[in-house]
């Protein structure tokens, strides 16, 4: 392993700069040799991560870099920079370039020490890093200034220690590296920040124990050198005179932050005449000069005793108020907030000042605003209310601020909310602290609100976000949907009886059209959401039917009897928008279950093209494809509904048919699918923009809430968040819940050996286009070349007559498969053969035909007409035992209960269409047990998919129980398919 070790090497006597080393970790763990210098161009050959501390302790080095300092020091009128060395010669430029160079390595080692960063000391090459390595003591450096006045003059004494211990300079080792106060100094090789001097302060005493100020010159001295530091340093004085104070005249509550810890406290502070002392220290009293402004004044020594009975009766007064004592710093016992926020506690401790504000005046203490970020932090604590109310499709959202005495709208506070800034400013200049429960409980909808001037609105699709601010309300005007509670029998019109759980997600999809929302039925492949979206279709119509009844009757208007018949028969207008494949298997379900619904299957050259004859029929089918054709016809018609069966078909947002699907008028819209998210959360944004348009607001708005938090950087709390906001639109039942009566299913993997030839070109093949793959996948340009070569990969360990027509070899998966179905179909079994490539089965195929056995056969080229017949051939023909079937083809729609044995010939990026094509035996209806067997290459790219499958499908488990189509592959994705 290697590190950055930071450096600071003696320029000259007295000045020192900093540098970085890449240095190597011994096994013990220790820094050792130094391999080459740390820049932004060379870390990364060490995968070592440019985070923003290095980022900004690198931009440090730079401006001290000598070159850079020669550069910006350069006379006015020098063509060519002047060495550092000489600079520094002249009296005037040292000032200047000192100065500059203190105040920056100041930055640079406060950083060093803040995040205690490994600091070396004038490391070169030929040293270990760790026998030059800089540490920081836990105990801080304190300077102790003593004062002896007598007739001859006042001797001054600098020494340095702790609160109880000091020494002389002169008997260590100290270097002062900068001239800034506090003084950075090094003691042998400990780094300390000593508060109250500044480095020139130290020098006199390197080489002696006093000095000796001359009477005439005391108070030029003590104004000039002493008077900075005399407030913040330990002080001894004699033979001055001298005054004694022990009257606490306050209790000062500052409000600090624990860096570490992340939460704030609170520190007392003991105020007296002319000294303040921090709860903890040790001192009993303390010595102060007061050095006079002009010189008709002596100087004056303030002697100073602390009232401990006083001290302590006030902090057991904090105790009593609900605070904790820890290490001399106080804390709540109890926060009034439940979040993590960044600033976790600073509200509480604001709220609790500004509740016990009069008693702590009273009571003689001071509390001191904190600021934050330069920002002064009023002591007021705050309270809000929203009220909302039902309008149509949406909510009117009203609500009030009030912090101390200032009052203002929730309309206010809205961008605030929205980006997280806990700071808002106040009339008076100062900021209130919004405390994280409110962003816990408002931010959501603060971004979700649609704002008109000073009017706010919600849709109606996300009165979840309403839940928490007023539960009640939201319940009473909007009330959850209970399919327990929803009144309904199915309709005398359905042939067909509804099991339990397919009548319980029949209402749940009633309920939503009651209430005007759009849902997703995502029902695990084979559970009947054919049959349950065809129920909700027979009560829409009859609703339909009552309503336009009612207003038939009530109206006062004189109808004819022929306007009155079309009134009563007003058809249903429901477009179902569906795979190709799926036209035959509905309108065979609606024909069997719905016979009383008119429907139209708009498919083929020869379909309708008036837009009041397709606006007749209850119910219209037709595909993806032809939806994105007839376009223009098709958003001629005010739907009732439009349905999307397998809507992970939309999934691409910026696909022309995602575009055209979700742009079509619908007073209600429904999704079907077993796999609402396939590739990435992108995809659940899309399906909700269809069913429920602004449920999840603007991508980008998603992607930065939702998507990236979630899918980057695994966010427990903006995962609960999504899921509170989309859970009432989906209902999601796998077979293991709901069909417990199904036959069980058996899943296996296969592992087969290549053959000899076959393992010799796939090891060749790999060797050849791996820094090709590698190389093509990092340009976005080429990444598709990469997938491609990736292929030429799969399909070798499958056969390699998939990518040379000319060879003679064998295949070890072939062999396998065969095998097997020879044992198969000899019990009298029917097996589903799926595979991703077309090629693949064709060999399969050929085999058969050579030998004569029937087949059944279904491609992408396979006619619809056809499609029905191959189906209907395999289910009702004993002798047909086996049914080819590309996975794009016939993964999704297809009733093959006949079969019980499914052959997934090679494995797919995504999971679920796996699940998919396994779910055309295991469904309801099935009586047998089912088989399903996967066959994977031994030691090929097949065992990494499989590894990979289980990587990507996490994500949507977690949701939905989906998982990704298409290999969204990264570079380390990548590597690890190749490795």
């Amino acid at each position: 392993m290697f590190h950055i070790v930071y450096n600071l090497y003696p320029f000259s006597e007295g000045f020192f700069l900093p540098s970085a080393n890449i240095v190597q970790i011994d096994k013990g763990g220790e820094y050792s040799h130094i391999i080459q210098r740390a820049l932004p161009t060379t870390i990364s050959a060490y995968q070592i991560e440019q985070t923003a501390i290095v980022e900004r302790l690198f931009q440090l080095i730079d401006l001290l870099g000598v070159k850079q300092l020669e550069t910006k020091f350069k006379p006015p009128k020098a063509k060519v920079n002047t060495p550092l060395d000489k600079l520094l010669a002249d009296t005037e430029t040292k000032k200047v370039i000192e100065s500059y160079v203190f105040r920056n390595l100041d930055l640079f080692l406060s950083e060093i020490a803040q995040n205690r960063l490994p600091l070396t000391l004038d490391a070169e090459k030929k040293t270990l890093a760790k026998d030059v390595l800089i540490h920081f003591p836990k105990e801080d450096l304190l300077p102790h200034l003593y004062f002896n006045k007598s007739d001859t003059g006042i001797e001054y004494r600098l020494q340095l220690g702790t609160e109880t211990e000091k020494w002389n300079i002169r008997e260590h080792q100290v270097v002062p590296l900068t001239n800034t106060d506090p003084a950075w100094i090094l003691v042998a090789y400990a780094l300390f920040r000593v508060v109250g001097i500044n480095g020139n302060m130290v020098k006199p005493f390197r080489q002696k124990d006093s000095v000796i100020i001359p009477l005439d010159k005391e108070k030029i001295y003590f104004r000039q050198f002493i008077a900075k530091s005399i407030s913040r340093s330990r002080v001894e004085a004699e033979g001055f005179q001298v005054l004694k104070a022990d009257t606490l005249r306050s209790t000062r509550l500052e409000i600090i932050e624990n860096i570490l810890e992340k939460s704030w406290l609170l520190r007392p502070v003991f105020e007296y005449d002319g000294a303040t002392f921090q709860y903890g220290d040790r001192r009993e009293r303390i010595t102060s000069i007061d050095i006079p402004e002009t010189d008709d004044r002596e100087i004056t020594v303030h002697l100073i005793s602390r009232n401990a009975d006083l001290e302590n009766t006030r902090m057991e007064y904090l105790v009593a108020k609900g605070l904790t004592d820890t290490d001399r710093l106080f804390s709540l016992t109890e926060t009034i907030g439940d979040q993590p926020a960044q600033y976790t506690g600073l509200y509480e401790l604001i709220q609790w000042a500004a509740l016990h504000a009069q008693d702590l005046e009273t009571s003689g203490f001071k509390m001191v605003s904190p600021e934050v970020d330069g920002k002064n932090i009023a002591l007021l604590a705050g309270s809000i209310t929203v009220n909302t109310e039902a309008a149509g499709d949406w909510f009117d959202v009203r609500g009030n601020i009030t912090v101390g005495e200032h009052q203002f709208s929730f309309l206010r506070l809205l961008p605030n909310l929205r980006s997280g800034n806990p700071f808002f400013l106040l009339p008076d200049g100062h900021f209130f602290m919004i405390p994280s429960e409110w962003f816990t409980r408002y931010a959501d909808l603060a971004t979700s609100l649609q704002v008109d001037g000073e009017q706010m609105r919600l849709p109606k699709a996300l009165f979840t976000l309403l839940q928490a601010v007023e539960p009640e309300a939201v319940a009473e005007q909007l009330p959850l949907i209970d399919p327990e509670k929803i009144d309904y029998t199915p309709s005398e019109n359905l042939v067909a009886t509804l099991r339990p759980y397919q009548l319980t997600g029949t209402k749940w999809l009633i309920g939503h059209y009651q209430q005007g929302l759009g849902a997703c039925l995502a029902d695990d492949m084979g559970l009947g959401k054919t049959l349950q979206t065809i129920a909700l279709l027979l009560y829409a119509k009859e609703q339909e039917k009552t309503l336009s009844e009612g207003l038939i009757s009530d109206s006062g208007a004189q109808m004819d009897i022929f306007q009155a018949h079309r009134e009563a028969l007003k058809p249903l207008t429901a477009l179902i928008i569906l795979p190709a494949s799926l036209v035959f298997n509905w309108q065979r379900e609606l024909s069997r279950f719905a016979p009383s619904l008119f429907v139209y299957a708009h498919v083929g050259p020869k379909r309708l093209k008036d837009a009041r004859a397709l606006s007749s029929h209850d119910v219209i089918l037709t595909t993806y494809h032809t939806a994105r054709q007839d376009l223009s016809l098709l958003e001629q018609v005010d739907w009732h509904f439009i349905i999307l069966d397998e809507s992970q078909q939309i999934k691409n947002r910026d696909s022309e048919i995602s575009k055209v699907v979700r742009g079509l008028r619908s007073a209600r819209r429904i999704s079907l699918s077993g796999t609402p998210i396939e590739n990435s959360l992108a995809d659940l944004w899309t399906q909700m923009e269809f069913i429920n348009p602004a449920t999840l607001g603007t991508y980008p708005a998603f992607k930065e809430q939702f998507q990236v938090p979630i899918e980057r950087h695994q966010d427990e709390r903006a995962k609960a968040r999504l899921y509170a906001r989309v859970k009432p639109f989906f209902l999601r039942r796998t077979k293991e819940e709901v069909a417990p009566d199904l036959p069980a299913l058996s899943q296996q993997i296969f592992y087969t050996e290549m053959a000899a030839d076959q393992r010799k070109r796939y090891e060749q093949l790999k060797s050849a286009v791996r820094n090709e793959i590698l190389s093509l996948f990092d340009d976005p340009k080429t990444r598709l070349q990469a997938l491609q070569a990736l292929m030429r990969l799969r399909q070798l360990a499958n056969h390699p007559l998939l990518t040379d027509a000319d060879y003679t070899g064998e295949s070890g998966k072939l062999n396998d498969v065969m095998a097997q179905w020879d044992v198969i179909q000899r019990a009298g079994h029917k097996v589903l053969f799926f595979s991703s490539f077309e090629q693949h089965l064709q060999i399969y195929r050929r085999i058969f035909e050579a030998q004569k056995i029937p087949y059944a056969w279904l491609s992408g080229d396979t006619a619809t007409k056809d499609r029905a017949a191959a189906v209907e051939r395999f289910q009702e023909d004993v002798t047909v035992q086996a049914f080819f079937i590309t996975m794009k083809a016939g993964g999704i729609g297809l009733n093959l209960t006949a079969s019980d044995y499914v052959f997934v010939l090679d494995p797919w990026w995504n999971p679920a269409v796996e699940d998919q094509a396994i779910a055309r035996a295991h469904r309801i209806g099935q009586t047998r047990p089912v088989t399903a067997l996967r066959y994977i290459a031994r030691d090929t790219i097949e065992e990494k998919i499989i590894q990979l499958q289980e990587r990507k499908r996490l994500l949507g488990k977690d949701l939905f129980g989906a998982a990704s189509e298409f290999p969204t592959l990264d570079r380390d994705d990548l590597e690890m398919l190749l490795g």
